[in-house]
C-alpha cells in the first residue's frame, strides 16, 4: 500500500549541484582524519532503528532516483514501531506472536547448547520473522529490535495481570511499548543529539514548531537525519575482551548464515552487551569497554560494498548524490529562508566558507558559498556542536520534524508505564535495570 510522496519543508527551495564536484567532495570526506567526541555508540544504531520506522521508499535506497522523480514513502511515519509490529507495507513478512500475546524471541546458541532468549524470531533457514528485514542489516539494529520485543513481553508479564485474552494482551503490550518508545525518543535520543538551546526551546517548551503533519520531508530524510553515517566506527568492543571490525556486524545475520556458522541462530558469544553501548551511569564489569560514537563531522572514514545497480562504494558520495537527486537546497538556502526571530532564538547563523572548509575538504570544489545540505549540517556539528551534537540548524530541522511526528501520532500524550526506578525512560534505564543481561 503506497502511503505518500516525500514533501518539502521549504517548497520553494531546490538546487542542483555539479555531480563531479560532489564526487570530489565525497572522495575528500573519505580521506580525512576522523574525530572523536560522539555520544555513547548505541545511539548510532538506535537512530538507524528509528529511521527504519520513519521511512521506506519504493525507490530502493541503494539505487539512484532520477532527477525530478518522486520517491514513494511506504511507511506510516507515526512512530508506531512498524518494523516490529507491521504497518502499511509488510512486504510479505509476518510477526511471530506467542499464544499468550507475547512476542516470540529466539534463543542464542553455542556448541554446548541453547542460551538466553536474545535473538530475533527465525524460521528454519535462520531468516528473521519480522515485518522489516532491514532491521537485520546489521547485528546492532537486530539486537535493538530484540530489546523492543523483550520490552513488550516485560510489560505483559509485569503489568498485564487480569488481561487473559491473547488479543487483548498483545494489544496491551504493543500500545505501552510504543508509548515508552516515544518517551525514549523525546527525553533520551533527542537530548543526546540536539543542540541544548534547540532541545529546550523546541522539545521541552514546544516553541518554533511548524511541521504539524504526519509526513517525512525530503530535507529530513535526505540530509538532516543522515547524521548517523558520520558516527559509525570501524571497530567496536561489544562484549568483554572482544574487539570486532565493522564488517563483522554486517555479516552476523541470518542472511549471511551468521558468518557461516553451522548453528541455526545467533551465537551467544556474539550477543551485544548493551552496557558497553549505553552507559550514562553504572560501573562497567571488568573487561567491558565504553564504546563512544565517532564525533559528528564531515569526515566519513567508512566504505560500503556496492549494492544492486548503485555503483558508488563511498557512503559520503552516495549521500551527496542522493541529496542531489532529491534536489535538496543548500544549507545557505535554508538559513536564508528561516524567519529571523527563529534564527535569533535558536542561535542559527551562517557558517563562512572558511568554517565550512574543514580539513580543506572543499579546496578542490566550488561548494563553499552554496554547500550541499548534508555536508553543511555535519560541518555545523563540527564547528558549533563540538562534534558531540548537531549544530543549531541541523537540530532545528530534526526537532521540527520529530516533534511534528510525535505530536500528530495517535499514541501521543497517553500515560506511560514508568520503569521500577520511577525515573524517565532512557536506553540506559532499559538495558541496565529493566532488561538486564
Amino acid at each position: 500500500m503506497l502511503f505518500d510522496m516525500l514533501p518539502r519543508m521549504f517548497p520553494n527551495l531546490s538546487r542542483q549541484f555539479n555531480e563531479e564536484e560532489l564526487k570530489k567532495l565525497g572522495t575528500a570526506m573519505l580521506a580525512g582524519n576522523p574525530v572523536s567526541g560522539g555520544p555513547p555508540a548505541g545511539y548510532t544504531y538506535f537512530g538507524q532503528f528509528i529511521a527504519h520506522d520513519l521511512t521506506q521508499l519504493s525507490t530502493d535506497e541503494e539505487r539512484p532516483v532520477k532527477h525530478g522523480s518522486e520517491p514513494i514513502q511506504e511507511r506510516n511515519p507515526a512512530l508506531d514501531l512498524d518494523p516490529v509490529y507491521g504497518g502499511l507495507d509488510t512486504r510479505g513478512f509476518i510477526i511471530a506472536v506467542e499464544p499468550d500475546g507475547s512476542m516470540k524471541v529466539d534463543l542464542t546458541y553455542s556448541d554446548t547448547g541453547q542460551w538466553a532468549k536474545s535473538d530475533l524470531p527465525r524460521d528454519a533457514n535462520g531468516m528473521p520473522l519480522i515485518p522489516d528485514d532491514r532491521n537485520e542489516d546489521n547485528l546492532f539494529v537486530a539486537q535493538i529490535h530484540v530489546l523492543f520485543l523483550r520490552l513488550h513481553n516485560y510489560l505483559i508479564e509485569n503489568h498485564g495481570a487480569g488481561i487473559n485474552n491473547r488479543s487483548d494482551r498483545f494489544k496491551f503490550g504493543k500500545e505501552n511499548t510504543i508509548r515508552i518508545y516515544h518517551e525514549l525518543i523525546k527525553t533520551d535520543f533527542l537530548s543526546k543529539i540536539l543542540d541544548a538551546t534547540v532541545y529546550d526551546e523546541m522539545v521541552i517548551q514546544g516553541n518554533h514548531l511548524s511541521w504539524n503533519q504526519l509526513r517525512v520531508p525530503r530535507e529530513f530524510a535526505g540530509a538532516a537525519f543522515r547524521f548517523g553515517h558520520a558516527m559509525v566506527l570501524n571497530q567496536y568492543t561489544p562484549r568483554a575482551n572482544q574487539i570486532r571490525p565493522l564488517e563483522h556486524f554486517l555479516t552476523m545475520t541470518g542472511r549471511h548464515r551468521f558468518s557461516r556458522s553451522r548453528l541455526p541462530g545467533l551465537l551467544e558469544s556474539e550477543r551485544i552487551d548493551w552496557r558497553s553501548m549505553f552507559f550514562d551511569w553504572g560501573a562497567l564489569p571488568a573487561g567491558l569497554e565504553k564504546n563512544f560514537a565517532r564525533g559528528l563531522s564531515p569526515i566519513i572514514n567508512l566504505k560500503i560494498k556496492p549494492t544492486g545497480d548503485f555503483p558508488e562504494v563511498n557512503i559520503a558520495k552516495r549521500n551527496l548524490l542522493r541529496g542531489n537527486e532529491l534536489e535538496l537546497p543548500s544549507g545557505q538556502d535554508i538559513i536564508q529562508a528561516i524567519a529571523p526571530a527563529i534564527k535569533n532564538a535558536l542561535g542559527i547563523n551562517s557558517l563562512t566558507a572558511t568554517q565550512l572548509n574543514i580539513q580543506n575538504l572543499l579546496d578542490d570544489t566550488n561548494l563553499g558559498l552554496q554547500t550541499p545540505l548534508w555536508y553543511y549540517l555535519l560541518a555545523e556539528a563540527d564547528v558549533i556542536g563540538g562534534n558531540a551534537k548537531l549544530g543549531p540548524l541541523g537540530s532545528y530541522l530534526v526537532a521540527d520534524v520529530m516533534m511534528g511526528l510525535l505530536n500528530n501520532s495517535p499514541h501521543h500524550g497517553k500515560a506511560v508505564i514508568p520503569p521500577p526506578s520511577g525515573n524517565p525512560w532512557t536506553m540506559n534505564e532499559l538495558v541496565w535495570n529493566v532488561l538486564p543481561m
